[in-house]
């Protein structure tokens, strides 16, 4: 007993530790996991949302039917834990007590996996040959500074600190015993299960695991040798990813998501965010001694801690000195004499470069000749990898040196480690403080009516689905409406307690023609809408508004819906499906004919009220492949600037709203989005400053078949600055834009004219005949 003891005083002093930590900091949670969600708006009650509807509602398997209505959404572009969603779901339908508590029992996993990562990191070190006792104090100091726990305010599944930990363990394991096949199939079991829970974190890993495997086959001649090695290795390591590959491909019925999204430069990692502080208690020092000079991205979150930092500088400062010196290089290499170790630290930082953005800054094009690496938009998540085996690197070969010592040297130098490893608890502590608060602010408004009290006397089976007002739709990239958090939130909430869902959508990829179809549905009633013959049910739908502000539009389409229910928070409405459809423009027709005698004449255009600018051109004059109406219309690369019109000083007046509008073909790929931007720029000569508003094509609320009208207003800071209208597209875009019908007026101000058979209002086109 005693010697049991002995062997495992240290493990167990971790599992106190372990379990007094944890509870400190989220015993709220772990008593009552199914009492909070983590986020009450963003990406966190959305991916909420997605994986308690699909366990409680959805009738498969592969598909999330709460948004995007009446398309959908593969399961796998909608960040709801699919692989535990599925189990909980096949289980929902044994007892549907798995159904009741999905969040409980999820919010419960994602803080076991705090727990767990201290044990998977104290093995690691053990393994490494570190000493027990500090293998304790630093396993503890790792798990509390892992940069994951961010994630448990909105990327839930990206918050599982256990997952790198333990593919490096079972990865060790299988390279140091490979006649064992058991660490081939837990490893390939391990990488699959992360994969199914969320495919970035997957591929974060096994791109780690595959780089250190392409190491290893490098440095071990016996290793090249044994096929059967490479073959049940690369089984492991590979298959998972192919495997889920096709899983998601057979499972997927949607076709058309954009084979080029945006923003891999977006959130690219930066020296600043490893090895400088993000938190208390060195941030607030740091940024006092910079003036907060530094700012640190979010998504690339990977601060190593002060003793990492150090330790790593020390590496790289005497490694030079040794190269440079050119003694005692074989006394310097044999001290870092744990290949295994070295090449997990080699293969983080080539991932480590690849979260830099490294080589596709230097090299401008080659994103676009290897566009698979395009579908990683947040690089800066791959530097999670560099944090742990960066920390356990040092942690090992920080004992190892001070084992190395004697005497009196050994004594300082362990106290000095000892207290390196209690600093990193103490950097750690600040992170959990500041997240297990933020947790636990938000009950669980995903039980019946915990927030908005439905009427009772409403029967919501009657609508076939929701439209949030304001109107939200993100994913697609070419076609996109911007989120309110509010009626985000009211929108979700009524479609999980109703089981209605919802044409708005927050999700990834969408395909480019649903987004399309579904943003068309929403804008004027005078342009076609293509969704009509994708709606088989002729019930109404459930109008929901929130005190967030309404568009022009929007509140057209309120007209049209009857309020069957009010409250402080929300309001419910009820629409036919023949009213939304409805083309009301012969009303529009009918304003124009009973009040064109009374309206102000410039030229060929008819206004309300008297203006003292207008500026309209329809680039008849100019030749184009496409065009919207008449004879032409502007055309240009898409690349740089581009000016579309001028206007001198003296012609606009100071503190006026103006309105811009235009047309923009949206029929090629990537035709409307990809950084392009529309801008108006009001140059002060004075001091040389441009003053920009810019409108973004791809959120344009108006569809007009191949075209979508680009619009909003500016106001002018003075007279004497001259302006001009121009369109701004990212270097070394091949492609051309296409612009049509610009008009620019007073705000509040409406203009007609009249062009052939058509109406032209406010730079609508309405079909007309007298």
């Amino acid at each position: 007993m005693n010697t049991f003891f002995k062997d495992k005083a240290a493990f167990i002093t971790l599992l106190i530790l372990a379990t007094f930590i944890v509870f400190y900091f989220y015993g709220k949670v772990i008593i009552e996991p199914n009492s909070y969600i983590f986020a009450d708006k963003g990406d966190g009650i959305k991916n909420y949302y997605t994986y308690l509807y699909h366990i409680n509602k959805d009738a498969g398997y592969s598909e999330f039917s709460g948004m995007n209505y009446p398309y959908g959404e593969s399961i796998f572009y909608t960040d709801c834990h699919p692989g535990l969603a599925n189990s909980l779901k096949f289980l929902n339908q044994i007892s549907p007590i798995f159904g009741e508590y999905a969040i409980g029992i999820l919010n419960f996993i994602l803080i076991l996996s705090i727990f767990l990562t201290f044990i998977i990191i104290f093995y690691l070190l053990r393994e490494f040959g570190n000493d027990k006792w500090f293998s304790v104090l630093f396993s503890v100091g790792i798990t509390l500074l892992s940069p994951q726990i961010f994630r448990l305010s909105g990327h839930l599944a990206l918050s599982y600190s256990i997952a790198i930990p333990l593919g490096w363990l079972l990865m060790l394991k299988m390279l140091k015993q490979p006649n064992k096949s058991k660490w081939y199939i837990l490893l390939l079991l391990n990488n699959l299960l992360w994969l199914f829970i969320h495919a970035y974190l997957g591929v974060i890993l096994i791109s780690f695991l595959f780089v250190w495997f392409v190491f290893q086959l490098f440095q071990k001649t016996n290793s090249r040798n044994n096929i059967g090695f490479i073959f049940k290795s690369s089984l492991s390591i590979i298959f998972p990813i192919l495997f889920f590959y096709i899983w998601v491909s057979l499972t997927d019925s949607h076709v058309g998501r954009t084979d080029n999204p945006s923003g891999f430069f977006l959130y690219n990692a930066e020296p600043d965010d490893i090895f400088l502080p993000n938190h208390p208690p060195l941030r607030p020092i740091w940024d006092y001694l910079t003036n907060n000079i530094i700012k640190q991205k979010w998504e690339a979150f990977s601060y190593v801690g002060l003793f990492s930092t150090l330790s790593f500088l020390t590496i790289i400062i005497t490694g030079l000195f040794f190269i440079v010196a050119k003694k005692n290089r074989t006394k310097y290499s044999n001290f870092f004499e744990d290949k295994l170790l070295n090449t997990s630290l080699w293969a983080s930082i080539i991932v480590l470069l690849f979260a830099f953005g490294i080589p596709f800054k230097q090299i401008n094009g080659l994103i676009d000749w290897l566009p698979i690496f395009k579908q990683f938009r947040a690089t800066g998540r791959f530097t999670w990898i560099f944090f742990f085996v960066l920390s356990i690197f040092s942690a090992v070969y920080a004992n190892k040196f001070v084992s190395s010592l004697k005497g009196t040297k050994q004594k300082v130098l362990t106290v000095l480690l000892i207290l390196f490893g209690f600093f990193n608890i103490f950097e750690g502590f600040p992170y959990h403080a500041d997240v297990s608060n933020s947790i636990t602010n938000t009950p669980n408004y995903f039980k019946k009516n915990s927030l908005y009290q439905l009427p009772q006397n409403i029967d919501l089976s009657h609508f076939q689905a929701i439209i949030p007002l304001p109107f939200y739709h993100y994913g697609s990239e070419s076609f996109e409406r911007i989120r309110h958090d509010e009626t985000v939130k009211a929108s979700i909430l009524v479609s999980y307690y109703s089981g209605i869902p919802m044409f708005a959508a927050n999700l990834t990829r969408i395909a480019i023609w649903e987004s399309r179809n579904i943003i068309e549905m929403m804008g004027p009633s005078y342009y076609p809408k293509t969704i009509v013959k994708d709606l088989s049910s002729n019930l109404p739908f459930l109008l929901i508004t929130t005190k967030d502000e309404v568009s022009e539009y929007e509140a057209q389409l309120l007209q049209k819906a009857k309020l069957i229910f009010q409250s402080d928070q929300i309001s419910l409405y009820n629409l036919d499906k023949d009213a939304l459809f409805e083309d009301r423009s012969n009303q529009i027709i009918s304003r124009f004919e009973v009040s064109k005698s009374k309206l102000i004449r410039i030229n060929d255009l008819l206004f309300t009220s008297d203006s003292s600018f207008v500026y309209k051109n329809d680039f008849d004059k100019n030749p184009s492949e496409f065009k919207l109406h008449g004879n032409g219309a502007y055309s240009a690369k898409k690349e740089g600037k581009n000016i579309i019109a001028g206007i001198p000083p003296h012609t606009l007046r100071t503190n006026t709203k103006y309105r811009f509008r235009i047309w923009m073909y949206n029929g090629g790929k990537d035709a409307i989005n990809d950084w392009f931007r529309f801008m108006v720029e009001e140059f002060n000569q004075a001091q040389d400053q441009f003053i920009t508003t810019t409108f973004f094509p791809d959120k344009s609320e108006v569809i007009f078949g191949n075209w979508s009208l680009i619009e909003g207003d500016f106001v002018v800071r003075d007279s004497e600055h001259a302006f001009s209208f121009v369109t701004i597209g990212k270097e070394g875009s091949k492609s051309n834009f296409f612009a049509d019908e610009l008009l620019i007026t007073e705000h509040g101000v409406d203009i007609y004219q009249i062009s052939k058979d058509t109406l032209f209002y406010n730079n609508h086109i309405i079909p007309y005949k007298k």
